[in-house]
């Protein structure tokens, strides 16, 4: 069969033992509610045999009403069990959703550049949800219909040990053909689960990419690809349900045990050995057994199906690990220097082995700022860099981008406290500098080091807590204005949230919100420039010791750029910086300026020093125009 008991226990011991009060509970309504359950037939028999016997019509009529009692009790029971049930299931499942979405958003950008949105919220949603069914009607179905089994073998065994015997065999020869029947199932739906996941996947791209459909009028490219998707989608699910649906051969069991009952008890009512009404009693016990627990767990084997493949799917899951390494060392209190020490850089998965060991020299690396880190250990021999990527004469290089290098051999230092304006083209290298930096990644050769220590031997969310990032597309949450400052944290006091917008200038703009802190925002509702100044009060609040700014100018009108540079100069206050931009007005407040080109520096110093130099990049595109020619 192949059922992954284990794996199985393992969801159950994490996500249920918590919750031991409350499957105490669940258990003790399952048990009233099998012993209830039993004591119907018996109830039955009693009312068929007074009748037969001739018994006084009161009798009769406590019989009819211990009937009615029973069954009344029964399905109050098998409610409140089953709400019990559900309620411990979706906690439980809530747990796990809460420890999948955490485990995801702790993956690299290479996990989540290879799994659309949408494919993720269908595994998270869509496997889990198969679960919740297994804990809830799966676990419920199979500890009620193995009470159940037991109590109708123990009821016909007491009456005849050759009938309970008998029972027991027809038993155990049904479930075997059941469960014989439903392992032709698990691969259909594991292929109807992989189909799901690609199908909500491509409709969270289409809905992301609506603006571009519109505006290319591609719409219909947009639902003929969504319904070729629907129309490879129905014939796997039909072919999982079809392999999994098995009440056909139930009802031939069921059939061919209450031939066998009659055919056993009828001979036996005739010798005078079994009374009509105990006939009656098998038969209705074979009645609930086969259409009670061998048609629960016939109903719930398609479930169990779905839920192995989702068990599967969510350890598989849980099971990919960041390629970053989480390191132990701390980073010094205080702004801290930045250096990249020979960076080489691609979006790839290869790994790339790290030179070995020869010295450097320190003309290998631009210095910017005053003096060198002592921290800094000395970098790797360049010759050893050329051999591993390919590097060094034209063909050389011609290979290292080929192969697809972002940086090659990138080298600059920032003493701490400064600022650095980071200018270059599109497609230079100036924003997988910002994510090395707050170790969305880490380069395959070279080091990234923050006050001087190399931060790939720094805890991940230790290193990122220290540095903040704003970039050009902000991210608002349909929410209040305060939860999308704090990131729904109630601990941050409204007094720190108004003082930070006020150091931004936004003091007019909160009072003259209808509802304050308590207004609800969303994506839509700000200006590009109003979301910026948002993102730039959430850096206000962490406070961090490194500040990013990737091009977060780009899209201000030259009144919100005002109210940004007043704010830039507040915050830029006693920390490091490093401003990624496009226009003049905002590397204006730098104190170094480093150039990229094709993923290399092509020129690095101090500002004044690069402006006042008639032949430096800087000064070309002081006169020109640093828009006109990085863009």
């Amino acid at each position: 069969m192949g059922i992954p008991f284990r794996a199985y226990w393992r969801l159950l011991s994490r996500y249920l033992l918590s919750q031991r009060g409350a499957a105490i509970t669940m258990t003790a309504l399952l048990l009233a509610t099998t012993g209830v359950g039993l004591a119907v037939p018996q109830v039955v028999r009693t009312f068929i045999d007074a009748a037969l016997a001739g018994e006084p019509v009161p009798l009769l009529i406590r019989a009819g009403i211990g009937y009615l009692v029973f069954r009344l009790g029964r399905e109050a029971l098998d409610l409140l069990a089953h709400y019990r049930v559900a309620q411990v299931a979706w906690t439980a499942c809530n747990a796990l959703r809460e420890d999948l979405v955490a485990h995801l958003m702790r993956l690299d950008l290479d996990f989540h550049k290879a799994h659309p949105p949408g494919e993720l919220i269908e595994r998270v949603d869509g496997d889990v949800e198969a679960l919740a069914f297994f804990l809830s009607d799966l676990v419920v179905g199979i500890i009620a219909a193995a009470m159940m089994l037991v109590g109708i073998l123990v009821a016909v065994a007491i009456e005849d040990l050759r009938l309970g015997v008998l029972f027991l065999a027809y038993s155990v020869v049904a479930l075997a053909v059941l469960t014989w029947v439903q392992r032709f199932g698990p691969p259909h739906w594991r292929a109807d689960r992989e189909c799901g996941a690609q199908f909500w996947g491509d409709v969270g791209e289409l809905l992301t990419a609506r603006e571009d459909l519109r505006t290319s009028a591609a719409i219909g490219y947009g639902l003929q690809r969504f319904e070729s998707h629907l129309r490879r989608w129905r014939p796997i699910r039909l072919r999982a349900g079809f392999w999994s649906s098995i009440w056909l051969v139930t009802a031939v069991v069921y059939v061919a045990g209450e031939g066998l009952s009659w055919g056993v008890g009828g001979p036996m009512v005739r010798a005078g050995t079994l009374s009509l009404g105990t006939l009656y009693m098998i038969g209705h016990y074979l009645q609930i057994l086969v259409w009670g627990p061998i048609q629960a767990i016939q109903w719930n084997l398609q479930g169990l199906q779905r839920a192995r493949v989702s068990i599967e799917r969510v350890q598989a899951l849980f099971g990919v690990t960041s390629k970053l390494p989480n390191g132990s060392l701390g980073l010094p209190d205080g702004a801290p220097s930045v250096a990249f020490r020979d960076v080489w850089f691609r979006y790839e998965d290869e790994e790339i082995s790290r030179p070995a060991g020869q010295q450097m020299g320190q003309e290998g690396e631009q210095a910017i700022g005053k003096g060198a880190d002592p921290q800094t250990p000395d970098s790797r021999d360049r010759e050893s860099v050329k051999a591993a990527t390919g590097e060094g004469d034209e063909a050389g290089e011609s290979e290292g981008e080929e192969l697809g290098w972002v940086l090659r051999g990138v080298s600059f230092r920032v003493q701490a406290g400064r600022v650095l304006g980071l200018l270059g083209r599109t497609g230079s290298g100036k924003t997988t500098i910002s994510r090395l930096l707050y170790r969305w990644y880490d380069p395959q050769v070279g080091e990234v080091r923050l006050g001087g220590v190399d931060i790939s031997q720094v805890g991940v969310e230790a290193a990122r807590s220290r540095v903040g990032l704003v970039t050009q597309d902000v991210q608002l949450f349909q929410a209040s204005l305060r939860d999308n400052l704090t990131f729904f944290d109630a601990a941050v006091p409204d007094e720190a949230l108004i003082k930070a917008l006020g150091a931004l200038g936004l003091g007019g703009w909160l009072s003259g919100l209808p509802q304050g802190l308590d207004s609800p925002i969303a994506a839509g509702t700000l200006s590009a420039g109003e979301a910026q100044l948002v993102a730039l009060a959430r850096v206000f609040l962490r406070d961090p010791d490194l500040v990013i700014l990737d091009e977060a100018s780009s899209r201000l009108d030259p009144a919100t750029e005002g109210l940004l540079g007043r704010a830039l100069d507040r915050l830029l206050k006693e920390r490091t910086a490093v401003i990624i931009a496009h226009r003049l007005e905002t590397v204006t407040r730098a104190d170094e300026i480093v150039i990229l080109e094709g993923g290399q520096v092509v020129e690095a110093g101090p500002r004044y020093a690069l402006a006042a130099a008639p032949g430096s990049h800087f000064a070309r595109l002081l006169q020109t125009g640093i828009g006109e020619v990085l863009t």
